[in-house]
């Protein structure tokens, strides 16, 4: 996932680079390269263009759509849908960090391993900065006994 203009900038990159050798590889007639492993060459590239275009476009639409709605989540959902709601909201790294407190570079690290070891008052902050309300729901009600 794209999280940022760096990232975005670097994908680009990645994209012209591997465009570049796909080409290289569809018109590759070497006679010493096995068919199965030039076309192993050809599918992996078109893959991995597939996937960095996927994110790429991903990351553009979320640049564009403004505030997102997100009906109730699974809590494992949550960092991702807090990326994304700060990339929809226009909100830089540099700017979450100065709302709550961390700097760009710490935000970079918390969201690069996607929260993974954000406490949860930081998630908190985090959906509050961005403009994401938490709600918290049990996932079924108790039953009687």
């Amino acid at each position: 996932m794209i999280k940022n203009d760096r990232q975005r900038e670097v994908t680009l990159e990645w994209v012209a680079r591997f465009a570049r050798n796909l080409e290289l590889a569809e018109g590759n007639s070497d006679p010493t390269v096995h068919p199965k492993l030039r076309q192993a060459r050809i599918d992996a590239y078109r893959s991995q263009l597939v996937t960095f275009r996927q994110e790429l476009a991903e990351y553009d639409t979320l640049k564009v759509s403004g505030p997102l709605h997100y009906s109730p989540v699974d809590i494992s959902e949550l960092p991702r849908l807090l990326i994304k709601a700060r990339i929809a909201a226009g909100i830089s790294e540099a700017e979450l960090g100065r709302c709550i407190g961390l700097s760009e570079a710490e935000v970079f690290r918390m969201e690069d391993f996607e929260y993974a070891e954000a406490e949860f008052y930081q998630l908190e902050e985090a959906a509050t900065a961005i403009g994401v309300k938490l709600t918290i729901e049990p996932a079924h009600a108790p039953t009687g006994g």
